[in-house]
């Protein structure tokens, strides 16, 4: 297998080489991905970040990017052809995406210039290795944005794809689906009532995630088809659940 950056803002990655088949994620711009070849149409392609595969457009497929050294910390994040907001911008960067800034430190009017030659502002994007260390207030950042299954931008995410993200930007590692998630992600705890939920608490129920901060629980919602943040009775009572203990809880952060 070939190794290769994703070029586009994200490749939609499906479960069969067909725009009709079931959408599975999204790799995001800069992301390094392995791919069988380069020929036209669907190409079976590899995370290598986590190891996700799926069939994605070869079209979204460029050159392995020579490390990438910058992470995009807004929903989104505009590349400029100059450093200058009216000149006008050529590429799209979801949150997460990767980019790869010059060598040299080239900043001009709190802009920051591309291997490719094009201009990021500066405040939208980190060179840290854990950007966003407080992944509860980066959920936040991402409410009301629209729900996608198999989605991982604000254009359209799912609960896992939201999750993962979040606790990718903390420097926590986190696997792509919720089936993993449960059995990986933090410490399972076990609570008797609500009032036992601490601060960036992980929620699951039956393939599904949230995301817990003072009673209430922020999620993709495939009921509402967007990010929603709720309290955790208006939570339980769309799913039919009748008593916390339904819920599986997992813990990051010392009580």
């Amino acid at each position: 297998m070939t190794k290769f950056s994703i070029s586009t803002t994200t490749a939609k990655v499906y479960s069969s080489p067909a725009e009709d088949s079931s959408l599975v994620s999204e790799f995001l711009h800069g992301e390094a991905v392995e791919a069988d070849n380069t020929g036209q149409g669907f190409v079976y392609a590899k995370s290598m970040h986590d190891g996700y595969e799926g069939y994605v457009r070869a079209s979204t497929l460029g050159p392995q990017q020579s490390g990438p050294n910058a992470t995009a910390i807004r929903p989104f994040v505009q590349i400029y052809k100059a450093p200058d907001i009216k000149s006008g911008v050529t590429q799209l960067v979801p949150m997460g995406g990767r980019i790869s800034l010059a060598l040299e430190n080239s900043n001009k009017n709190g802009f920051r210039e591309t291997r490719e030659g094009g201009w990021v502002f500066d405040p939208h994007i980190s060179t840290e290795d854990a950007p966003l260390a407080d992944y509860v207030k980066t959920v936040k950042t991402l409410l009301n944005g629209s729900y996608l299954w198999g989605g991982k931008t604000f254009q359209g995410i799912d609960c896992s794809g939201l999750l993962q993200l979040v606790l990718n930007l903390s420097g926590i590692n986190c696997p792509r689906d919720t089936v993993d998630q449960k059995n990986s992600v933090g410490t399972q705890v076990t609570i008797g009532s609500a009032s036992e939920l601490l601060y960036g608490d992980i929620v699951f129920t039956d393939g599904h995630v949230a995301v817990h901060e003072s009673g209430n629980l922020m999620h993709a919602d495939g009921i509402d088809l967007m990010v929603i943040d709720e309290t955790i009775e208006r939570f339980m009572e769309k799913r039919s659940l009748s008593s916390v203990r339904d819920l599986l809880v997992r813990r990051l952060k010392p009580a």
